[in-house]
């Protein structure tokens, strides 16, 4: 099949073509109905060079009755036709409405925005096309108004466009590396895995060709024919992870054994013990008086004590009802570390649920001053424990999730090293300075 140069325009401005340009060159055929073109906006794309395309006006319909003139056929000899004597003479000329022609944009602002800024496997990046695929256009204008600060604006567009420029070379190397990958066999059945995937969208959406067609220009920007190439980039992209990466993932019982051990504490929790302490100063006996009247008075009601140790005076995290909350071995209460100081951590051991110990005299650690204390046991929890038989799928998932994270970052930066491609800081100033023309400047009241 010859390669025209017009082909080559559109392969050059849409790398994801590239697939579709090897499998016409293999001269692979398939049955199929009396081929269909599908025509695009770009197919009619001009190129440099070529000259303006005149539209000439339908002529008026002639008053006069003419004969019909022979219908030439392919091979036969053109003679000359006088035109008037077929459709009429022409109509008048008509004047040019000037204020119905749209004013070009300036030269310079063409070239900004469909600026070169560097390649990705031989693939150039165009400026205007990178902000359209990545869907970036609209967010980076929604932020202008949204930030109203040049600095902060040229900030976020900057981190926003490099973490999809990095997308972007990732996507494009995985994906010639899943093209590269392919067999002659598997490219014959891409043609019939192209007109499934067509077929799918076509029906997918309950509609004719051209309706999907055209929703899809007016939701996405993009054809059906740029969705199907679109689809298929992704399939591609999944088979080639899955054998370079998934399919060497391997996740065995003992692994998952060994993961439970490790983190034994996560899936059988401690015991926690809810205290609640009151701690006054010693040389106060007026405050301390009143504060025994009103422990006494709350006796073990639910909820008493946390009132009581929630009032001013109280010294010992009042705001959140002298709250102390701590963990111990299980069914070892009776030994469990809670507090520094001897005195009020052998009192604590002495509690049984509701229940309150003290006046306590004790000295602060810190401050070596004299204190009364009184302890409450609020509550203890012992969260429900979990088996490795309840967790192992969890786990397994997670052993996986977390493989394919390492071996996935591995191939990534092998096909990194291999790939060729501009640098990502040099193409990410130039699209933040063709942004920052294209969007903060034109878009400042």
């Amino acid at each position: 099949m010859p390669k025209t140069s017009s082909f080559k325009a559109i392969a050059l401005q849409s790398p994801r073509l590239a697939l579709l340009t090897l499998l016409a060159a293999t001269g692979c055929s398939v049955i199929a109905p009396a081929p269909t073109t599908t025509i695009s906006a770009a197919d009619f794309a001009s190129k440099p060079g070529d000259t303006d395309v005149k539209v000439v006006p339908p002529p008026e319909k002639s008053t006069r009755t003419t004969s019909s003139p022979a219908i030439s056929r392919p091979g036969d000899a053109v003679t000359a036709v006088d035109v008037s004597q077929v459709i009429g003479p022409p109509p008048p000329p008509q004047p040019l409405d000037l204020r119905a022609t749209p004013t070009p944009a300036p030269a310079s602002e063409s070239l900004v925005l469909d600026s070169l800024v560097g390649q990705i496997n031989g693939n150039p990046v165009y400026a205007s096309k990178f902000f359209r695929d990545t869907n970036l256009d609209a967010s980076l204008a929604g932020k202008v108004n949204l930030l109203k600060n040049d600095a902060k604006w040229k900030a976020e567009a900057r981190e926003d466009i490099r973490r999809a420029l990095l997308d972007k070379v990732r996507d494009e190397l995985v994906l010639a590396e899943a093209r590269a990958s392919l067999t002659p066999d598997q490219r014959k059945g891409l043609f019939y895995f192209i007109a499934q995937l067509r077929e799918d969208l076509i029906s997918g959406a309950g509609g004719s060709e051209a309706t999907v067609d055209e929703n899809l220009r007016e939701r996405e920007g993009k054809g059906i024919d740029e969705k199907v190439k679109e689809d298929l980039d992704t399939k591609l992209v999944q088979r080639e992870i899955y054998q370079r990466v998934a399919s060497k993932i391997n996740v065995s019982w003992k692994d998952v054994q060994l993961e439970y051990d490790r983190r034994e504490a996560e899936f059988n929790p401690a015991p926690k013990a809810v205290l609640r302490m009151v701690w006054l100063p010693a040389d106060k006996p007026e405050l301390i008086e009143q504060f025994t009247s009103r422990i006494a008075a709350a006796g073990s009601t639910p909820g008493a004590f946390k009132d009581v140790a929630s009032t001013d005076g109280n010294l010992f995290n009042s705001g959140q009802g002298g709250i102390a909350e701590r963990t111990f071995r299980k069914d070892a209460y009776a030994s469990g570390d809670f507090f520094p100081a001897k005195e009020l951590n052998d009192a604590a051991r002495q509690l049984s649920v509701g229940g309150t110990v003290g006046p306590i005299e004790t000295v602060g650690a810190n401050t070596n001053l004299k204190r009364v204390a009184w302890i409450h046991l609020d509550s203890i929890e012992t969260p429900p424990p979990r088996t490795l038989y309840d967790v192992q799928l969890a786990l397994t998932r997670e052993l996986r999730e977390r493989r394919f994270k390492e071996e996935s970052q591995k191939y990534l930066e092998k096909i990194l090293n291999q790939g060729s491609f501009s640098d990502v800081k040099d193409m990410t100033d130039k699209l933040v300075a063709i942004a920052s023309d294209r969007f903060l400047i034109t878009q400042r009241p």
